[in-house]
């Protein structure tokens, strides 16, 4: 695995469609679903793509919470039915992927990578970033996925 770039990511919040994934719980891609039709009812977009936070990771049952869409410029409440997320100021080691290699990116960067580079595992959720010009039907298009750590 290439070395990746580790990048410091200012503060923002993300509004969206939360789920808890896993361990027989429903899937990112359900998210994404529901949230496309629902996108415009989000005030004060970004504009600069989309966003999946995972958090909240349960090793016993392998769940997790899994937020699926996009950045907002202000604190305004989220449309009914939608959560919002926080996201701090942090370091993250960022990894580039497609919907394909996503998995293997994600153990490579957690079990090959982390344990052999000087940093640890920060505090704080994973964040796929997807591009405005990311195309779920092309297999080659990419996004990254950012991990905190610490030195």
């Amino acid at each position: 695995m290439n070395e990746p770039p580790i990048e410091s990511r200012s503060a923002f919040r993300v509004v969206g469609i939360q789920v808890r994934a896993g361990a027989g719980g429903l899937n990112p891609p359900e998210a994404w679903a529901q949230l496309w039709p629902r996108v415009g009812e989000i005030h004060d977009q970004a504009g600069d793509g989309a966003y999946g936070v995972s958090a909240n990771f349960d090793p016993a049952s392998g769940s997790f919470d899994y937020l699926a869409g996009v950045r907002v410029t202000s604190d305004a409440a989220p449309p009914p039915g939608m959560h919002s997320a926080f996201l701090p100021t942090q370091r993250c080691a960022v990894f580039t992927c497609t919907l394909a290699t996503l998995m293997q990116v994600l153990h490579a960067a957690n079990h090959e990578w982390l344990p052999a580079s000087a940093f640890q595992r920060g505090d704080g959720p994973e964040i796929e970033w997807y591009p405005p010009a990311f195309d779920g039907a092309n297999p080659a298009s990419t996004f990254t996925i950012s991990i905190p750590v610490s030195p």
